[in-house]
């Protein structure tokens, strides 16, 4: 408008103006205008843009106060259904920026701080949205004390536990009342977690043990890790402890998760429950080890012996194929030595797959090849549909391939034998894992064959992964 005369006062321009998205927004629209009065006649290129002036007109601004960002997010939402709704984390961004001043702290100085946190996170949305959850819910009785009454020490005034719903009502409270403190001390815990979920590559004594929480899907003990590894020197624990710790998590997981017991909402309550104690009694060292134990080593905590055994002598493909590929990778890998070894959680670098993935010896299709009709039901369709249904998933008709999609329906021989395109190598049962090696002896595959392995199988894991087992 200044430019243009069109205002008496124009302002200065602010640096690289024309970098910003205001100046790109007004010179993209002045393009539009441009080209649709391109070619006419004076009068008519007047008309049209008397015609845009008088809707210019029509525009109405409204503005609209709330009294929360939570309920901000809510108005946003229904204002901007089409468009890219703002998320609880975007909100918490903005009122971080908005709260600055008032304590001191530059704008730029916070925006830098809340960007280096979510560095921590990676951009995975979910993992920072469950990182303020598991925050929270670490740390909910220190993060309590501000809010509580003097009278009643033990409420959680900010909620019993942090949710998708309360997420943005909980840290609205959270930065209000003390933003210097709350950035300090979620950075400290964001440096943290980039340890947990592998973001960060500094190497420590548990960062294999890490690794094997998290291909077992261990995700819900981060909460307790990240409360463990922040009050380390406070509760005596070491990185020897930590990384002792870690690996009964992953036994712990490989049962809950075969089983599926207990059920996925009452993880978060169980660790939340273990921080409480370990606040309550105040164990140190080793005790904190043998409290978390004796907390997870309950009828209601943890799947017994005989569920463990019976879920996985069943369909354990089908009731949980991460936990099924983590068992059998974990198999492999005890058998392999310096020489022999072989990255089984490797990925493809076009769609981030697996290398290595679960190979059904009897194939799973519904569509069973004649030659498998033949071999496990000597002939007979309709048993063998029968078998593929009862046996096809289970433990024991289950090993690793790299090469699984080229072994598929094939024969039983043809699966033994496979070798790579350049010949040099075999591909099939004879790969050269340890896991294989029985399958690879064998001329034939019956349904005695998946029950014997089958039952092999879950006796080793049984012993295995018995917890906590007989020294931890």
């Amino acid at each position: 408008m200044g430019e243009n005369g069109l205002h008496s006062n124009p302002t200065n321009k602010y640096p690289y103006f024309f970098t910003r998205k205001m100046a790109r927004c007004y010179n993209y629209y002045l393009q539009l205008i441009d080209k649709e009065i391109e070619g006419k006649e004076a009068q008519e290129c007047i008309t049209i843009l008397k015609a845009k002036h008088e809707k210019l007109k029509q525009a109405m601004i409204v503005k609209i106060e709330v009294s929360s960002h939570a309920d901000a997010y809510v108005l946003f939402e229904s204002l901007n259904n089409r468009g890219t709704p703002l998320t609880a984390i975007d909100l918490m961004k903005n009122l971080i920026m908005a709260q600055a001043e008032q304590n001191n702290l530059t704008i730029d100085g916070c925006f830098t701080r809340w960007q280096q946190l979510l560095g921590y996170l990676s951009e995975d949305y979910g993992t920072q949205e469950r990182f303020f959850r598991q925050y929270y819910n670490a740390f909910k009785h220190r993060l309590n004390e501000p809010f509580q009454k003097d009278n009643d020490r033990k409420k959680d005034p900010l909620g019993t536990i942090a949710t998708r719903s309360n997420l943005l009502n909980i840290f609205e409270k959270l930065i209000k009342n003390n933003l210097p403190e709350f950035l300090d001390d979620i950075l400290v815990c964001g440096r943290i977690y980039s340890w947990l979920i592998l973001q960060d590559s500094t190497e420590t004594t548990y960062r294999k043990a890490l690794e094997d929480l998290d291909h077992i899907q261990g995700v819900p003990s981060f909460l307790l890790l990240m409360y463990l590894l922040r009050n380390k020197d406070e509760i005596q624990v070491d990185e020897k402890l930590i990384n002792r710790l870690i690996r009964l998590l992953s036994k712990y997981f490989v049962r809950r998760n075969i089983t599926d017991y207990p059920s996925t909402r009452d993880l978060t309550r169980i660790f939340m429950d273990i921080i409480a104690k370990i606040k309550e009694e105040g164990p140190k060292g080793e005790d904190v080890l043998t409290l978390i134990i004796n907390t997870l080593n309950t009828p209601e905590n943890c799947a017994s012996d005989e569920q463990f055994r019976r879920s996985l002598g069943g369909n354990v493909y089908r009731d949980n194929v991460g936990a099924t590929r983590y068992v059998l990778c974990k198999m492999a890998e005890s058998a392999m030595t310096q020489e022999s070894w072989t990255d089984l959680w490797k990925r493809t670098e076009t769609n981030k797959t697996f290398v290595w993935t679960i190979e059904h010896i009897f194939p799973e299709g519904e569509n069973i090849p004649d030659c498998w009709v033949e071999m496990i039901a000597n002939g007979d369709r309709e048993l063998a549909k029968k078998y593929l249904e009862e046996y096809a998933h289970r433990i024991g008709n289950l090993t690793i391939t790299g090469y699984n999609s080229t072994l598929g329906n094939k024969s039983f021989e043809e699966k033994r034998e496979r070798r790579s395109r350049d010949g040099q190598r075999f591909i099939g049962y004879k790969n050269g894992l340890e896991i294989n090696r029985e399958i690879a002896l064998k001329d034939k595959w019956t349904v005695d064959d998946i029950k014997q392995r089958t039952e092999a199988i879950v006796e080793e894991l049984t012993k295995v992964y018995m917890f906590p087992g007989e020294s931890y």
